[in-house]
């Protein structure tokens, strides 16, 4: 089940580039709320199930992680706790800077 988190795990830094496109946007145009919004509330989404996963796999006795290969023989392995605060903390920071400032 964890190579087929892996995608997920790149879809939450894509929404993580659009989060900070918005807020960029959000800083010198003075529009972009609904990016920045809506690309937090999907990072809180993700974040969420990543931290519930591994919950339930706990709860069943495995140890969840995500495993990219860096190298031919070299191994990158994170807890899906990381990768849930990974996302869950910048899109609270997304959502909070949002409501600032009405949508346009």
């Amino acid at each position: 089940m964890t190579p087929f988190l892996l995608p997920l795990g790149y879809m939450g830094g894509v929404l993580l580039l659009s989060g900070c496109l918005g807020l960029a946007i959000w800083v010198f145009k003075g529009w972009g709320t609904r990016l920045l919004r809506f690309s937090g509330r999907l990072l809180l989404v993700l974040g969420a199930f990543f931290l519930i996963c591994q919950v339930l796999w706990m709860v069943v006795g495995l140890e969840p992680r995500i495993t990219e290969e860096a190298s031919l023989l070299e191994f990158k392995s994170r807890p899906f706790w990381m990768v849930g605060l990974a996302f869950l903390l910048p899109g609270f920071a997304m959502r909070i800077i949002g409501s600032m400032r009405p949508t346009y």
